[in-house]
Parts: C-alpha cells; structure tokens; sequence
C-alpha cells in the first residue's frame, strides 16, 4: 500500500487498486504512463468509473487495455 501512497493516493484509494480485480491493469498503466498521467487519474478511472459503470449495468468486459491506453495517450497529450 506504501507504494501507492507514495504515488499521492489516498490511503482509501490505495486499498481500492490493492482489492480491485483490474490490480494488475491498473499497475501496468502507472509504469506505463508514469510522469505523463498521474497515477491517482489512472486509479480513480479504473476503479471507481469500471465499478460505477458495472453499477450502471454497462459491461466493463468489452472495455479493453488498449481503449484505456487511448484515453490515457491522450490525456498524456494536453
């Protein structure tokens, strides 16, 4: 979890990502996109937009690495 904290997130947030069944996502993204997206951004995006989304009855399945990775190219742009 100290890891996570480091990264500026909550301690909340931190238990999230270490619970969250997209753990090993949300890491490849941080290493990926570190010093260009925060990583609060990339945790905050998968852990609480995926489960608000499954909330909303969307299937978060079809929602791939490479769409996030686009998104987050993107931010990474402004």
């Amino acid at each position: 979890m100290g890891r996570y904290i480091s990264y500026g997130m909550s301690k909340e947030l931190a238990m999230q990502v270490i619970k969250s069944p997209f753990y090993d996502l949300i890491d490849y993204l941080i290493s990926e996109f570190q010093g260009r997206v925060p990583a609060t951004l990339i945790a905050n995006t998968i852990v609480n937009t995926m489960k608000s989304l499954q909330r909303d009855g969307i299937d978060v399945s079809v929602i791939t690495e490479d769409h996030l990775k686009a998104i987050f190219n993107e931010y990474a742009r402004v």
